[in-house]
């Protein structure tokens, strides 16, 4: 894993958290963590993942846009296209020429009646 993907996991990981907090605050679990009191365990836990959280998913945003540089993984988009663009899907399917495929035969029913 890359470091963008591990910020990215610790920032949900944080915020989850948060949320974890306050439905222990909501059902009352653990009083003893004081939720919703100021300067409270609970409250210092519930502050300091929101923030921590919300820095990690800036952070790793930040990172996917400049630190990892293109992924070897996968192939460039120019491949890409490259290689969609000759697949069934979305080749154009072929006019016909004028006169379908009867021309032939008409034509050469005519030739046999000037002839005959």
């Amino acid at each position: 894993m890359t470091l963008g993907r591990w910020l990215l996991a610790f920032g949900f990981g944080c915020l989850v958290v948060v949320v974890l907090t306050h439905i222990a605050e909501e059902f009352n679990l653990f009083p003893v963590m004081g939720w919703g009191l100021p300067e409270s365990p609970g409250h210092c836990i519930d502050l300091i993942s929101a923030v921590l959280g919300t820095v990690l998913l800036i952070a790793a945003l930040l990172w996917g846009f400049i630190g990892d540089g293109p992924d070897e993984s996968q192939p460039p988009l120019s491949a890409a296209l490259v290689c969609r663009s000759n697949t069934k899907l979305f080749r154009r399917p072929r006019r016909q020429r004028s006169g379908g495929r009867f021309r032939n035969s008409v034509t050469l029913l005519s030739r046999s009646m000037v002839a005959g």
